[in-house]
């Protein structure tokens, strides 16, 4: 009997497991392109941490509903302290919590970019909002301002 129960916990936390996987993992087909918003944060956040993450969020759903609902958009914040995220500290080179735009052809990243700036305008709300609105419709319009693995200031 607890062999048994052991056996069906530990389906349930694969299960889990697989799921949180491909909660963070972009869903395009080999012939679509898509952008993505990482937030990369670890367990433990303070204030302007939590504070980002908001703010992009509330950028991304009154600016972008559509794409987000297409799935051309996907708004992923993102634990690193977890085992299957770590690899993007240095897939994206990494040095604290970050806000990062991808760009994918299929599966294939085009460009990605740091938007550092976010740290800058965080006192600032609406120049924040509108930082991220100009980054994220010039990706989703296909428009690349930046060099692969550029950091925006």
């Amino acid at each position: 009997m607890i062999h048994r129960s052991l056996v069906i916990l530990l389906a349930l936390y694969g299960i889990l497991v697989a799921d949180q996987v491909a909660a963070n993992t972009p869903t395009t087909s080999a012939s679509e392109s898509q952008v993505v918003v990482y937030y990369f944060h670890r367990t433990s956040r303070c204030h302007s941490c939590l504070t980002i993450e908001a703010n992009i969020d509330d950028a991304l759903k009154a600016h972008f509903p559509d794409a987000l609902d297409d799935g051309s958009l996907l708004w992923l914040p993102t634990n690193t302290e977890e085992p299957e995220n770590a690899h993007f500290e240095e897939d994206f080179s990494l040095e604290f919590s970050s806000a990062v735009l991808v760009r994918l052809d299929g599966k294939k990243v085009v460009s990605w970019t740091n938007l550092e700036k976010v740290w800058d305008l965080l006192e600032n709300k609406e120049e924040f909002l509108v930082f991220i609105q100009q980054a994220v419709g010039a990706a989703l319009a296909g428009e690349s301002k930046e060099q692969d693995t550029q950091k925006q200031r």
